[in-house]
C-alpha cells in the first residue's frame, strides 16, 4: 500500500534495496524472461521498468493507461509487454522501441480486466480475464 518494492537476496533472503517510485500501491511485478536483470512494476496508471544492476531509479516509465493497472506480463521473447487495467483495457508495448511504443490497445472487457497473460509457445497471442466473467483470446 505504501508504493514500495523490496528486493531480497535469493541466497539469504536479506533485504537488498527498498524502492519507492511512486505513492501508489504496487499491483504487479514481472520479470523479462530474456533479460532476467530487467523487471517491471505496475503502480497506479504507470509501469516502471528497472534493471537490477542499477535500481536507484527506473530505466523506463510507461504511462499509457488511464485507470489503475492490475497486471503486466512480458512475452517469452522479451520484446512485448502486455498490461490490463480497471476500465477493461489491454495494452501491448514494444519494449525494443524507445519509450515502449504502444502497438495495440483494446477495451475488450465491459469493466475491470484483472488478468492478462501470454499464451505459452505462441508469442503473438494473449488471454485476458475480467470481472465481466469473460475470457478473451487475441
Amino acid at each position: 500500500e505504501a508504493g514500495s518494492i523490496a528486493l531480497f537476496s535469493s541466497k539469504d533472503n536479506a533485504l537488498i534495496k527498498q524502492l519507492t517510485p511512486d505513492s501508489e500501491p504496487v499491483n504487479c511485478v514481472t520479470f523479462n524472461p530474456r533479460a532476467t536483470a530487467q523487471f517491471y512494476c505496475a503502480l497506479g496508471e504507470k509501469i516502471f521498468g528497472y534493471d537490477q544492476r542499477n535500481v536507484n531509479e527506473p530505466c523506463e516509465t510507461y504511462s499509457f493507461h488511464e485507470e489503475e493497472i492490475n497486471q503486466v506480463s512480458v512475452g517469452e521473447k522479451g520484446q512485448y509487454l502486455v498490461s490490463c487495467d480497471d476500465d477493461g483495457t489491454v495494452i501491448c508495448l514494444d519494449l525494443t522501441r524507445p519509450g515502449g511504443k504502444c502497438v495495440s490497445k483494446h477495451t475488450t472487457h465491459e469493466n475491470i480486466c484483472s488478468s492478462v497473460q501470454w499464451v505459452p509457445g505462441r508469442s503473438s497471442e494473449i488471454v485476458s480475464g475480467g470481472m465481466d466473467c469473460k475470457i478473451h483470446h487475441r
